[in-house]
């Protein structure tokens, strides 16, 4: 038996077409694409991976600028080509703002990167 991870992409048509299952979610909440499949959370195990992208702009950058940038992003994501573009990509995606961003990134960090470390593995990592 072979077991693959990954963030879904072009998997889905191999999925739709029986040549891979998709067995289990890796993030807090179902899949919308496959919600038959159980998360590893509802499975008993207290582990979550959410994988993402975020905008970024220099640290300098006025408040105000800030603001309006992360309220056009956020606009953008309602759009219904956006929406269908992202559709097509086989994404599932939940805009977030920079507020809530950061409280998801300070949280996996203490679950994952405990983890991590406890592991030995990635940036504590033993040559």
């Amino acid at each position: 038996m072979q077991v693959y991870s990954a963030s879904l992409g072009t998997e889905v048509e191999h999925i739709h077409a029986g040549r891979l299952r998709f067995l289990i979610s890796t993030n807090p909440k179902r899949n919308t694409i496959f919600p038959d499949a159980p998360t590893i959370l509802e499975k008993g195990y207290d582990f979550a991976v959410v994988s993402g992208a975020c905008w970024t702009v220099p640290a300098v950058t006025p408040k105000d600028i800030q603001k309006k940038l992360e309220s056009a992003l956020l606009e953008a994501f309602k759009d219904p080509a956006v929406i269908e573009v992202i559709k097509k990509w086989n994404m599932v995606i939940e805009p977030l703002g920079g507020e809530a961003l950061h409280k998801m990134i300070v949280q996996d960090y203490k679950i994952n990167g405990e983890l991590l470390k406890q592991l030995g593995l990635g940036i504590y990592k033993k040559s």
